[in-house]
């Protein structure tokens, strides 16, 4: 090798070695410092405590997480930048041997919060603020399977185990007594012509006079008093240790008034959380039941209820437990259909 070729190999290896250099090299503020600034201890040295939750609980999670870091002045949000924000952990951006964590602008997204209504809600953020006098880290981001993150969820950083456990608890509390969803009819299909979340569509609660709903004399009162009532008379029911769950079959081919009776029922109960299933959605019973005990009083509709608790005579075989999941056996639908309103005492949902 000669010297001009020499030269020109020696310069490229530096050439080389200044472009590593500034490919690994920062180009805005570190995260850790941020963090440890605020937590009084490095970060990398605390555990990562996730939560996660549901897909369609994120604006919920988004409110609560603002409530109670609200009661902080002091409290603030910052982002992360780059590509590794999706699919790392907020321990693994802020791991001192590689520069992963940066400190960028926080992620926001427009959330369907009922018919024709939206709002804001932070997608991939780090809350700091004070919990109980005590520092708090909470990391909130979207799910993204795209980036192996199939849920929403919550990664917290605090010195102070205790706290931690406290937050937990009061952001659970949260999700369970409270969500965006209750008080409006919804489905756990997703609709490109209304407003949707997550899976979660909204429909309008449209109004429905009682004099257009036509039923034989005493029909209409009749399921009024067990749909209805049974909320309107909850107290007097609890204090005499009545259970409050009922339920209520409609039957019959089409044109009888079935749907009619729904939408009247659906139009009644203005201050209930009305969830309806139907078709393939039927595979979210479990869920829509947690749901409405979450979001009393409420009522859950089930379309062609027949797919659900079908007669055993028309399989090949034993099936899953009833109202758990649907399976199809080919069969057509008769048309039933029923209406299970819930009433009883939330035990939260996903």
């Amino acid at each position: 090798m000669d010297a001009e070729l020499r030269a020109f190999m020696m310069s490229f290896n530096k050439l080389a070695d200044l472009a590593e250099e500034f490919r690994q090299k920062p180009n805005g503020a570190q995260l850790a410092p941020v963090l440890e600034k605020h937590l009084k201890v490095s970060p990398s040295s605390l555990p990562l405590i996730p939560e996660a939750f549901g897909s369609h609980r994120l604006a919920d999670a988004n409110i609560v997480l603002d409530r109670i870091a609200g009661s902080d002045p002091s409290a603030k949000i910052v982002g992360i930048a780059g590509q590794q924000r999706y699919h790392a952990d907020l321990a693994d951006l802020l791991m001192p041997e590689n520069h992963m964590g940066i400190v960028g602008e926080p992620s926001y997204a427009s959330l369907a919060v009922g018919p024709d209504q939206q709002r804001r809600f932070l997608t991939l953020g780090i809350h700091l603020f004070h919990y109980h006098s005590s520092p708090l880290a909470v990391l909130i981001r979207k799910a993204n399977r795209e980036y192996g993150k199939p849920e929403a969820a919550l990664e917290i950083l605090s010195p102070d185990e205790q706290v931690t456990d406290s937050f937990l608890q009061e952001f659970r509390n949260g999700l369970r007594t409270s969500s965006i969803f209750k008080g409006h009819v919804i489905s756990f299909k997703c609709n490109e012509y209304q407003e949707s979340n997550a899976g979660v569509t909204f429909h309008r609660r449209e109004p429905l006079p009682r004099e257009q709903l036509v039923l034989p004399d005493g029909l209409r009162e009749r399921i009024e008093e067990q749909v209805l009532g049974v909320g309107t008379h909850r107290d007097v029911l609890t204090a005499f240790g009545g259970h409050l769950k009922r339920g209520v079959l409609l039957f019959g081919p089409p044109g009888t008034g079935k749907t009619h009776t729904v939408r009247y029922l659906s139009s009644a109960a203005e201050d209930h959380t009305v969830i309806l299933l139907n078709g393939d959605s039927l595979a979210y019973v479990s869920p829509a039941a947690a749901m409405a005990r979450a979001l009393q009083p409420s009522i859950v509709v089930l379309e062609d209820c027949d797919l659900i608790a079908e007669d055993r005579s028309f399989s090949h075989g034993p099936q899953a437990a009833a109202f758990r999941s649907p399976r199809r056996h080919g069969r057509p639908g008769t048309g039933r259909e029923r209406r299970l309103p819930a009433h009883h005492e939330p035990r939260g949902f996903p």
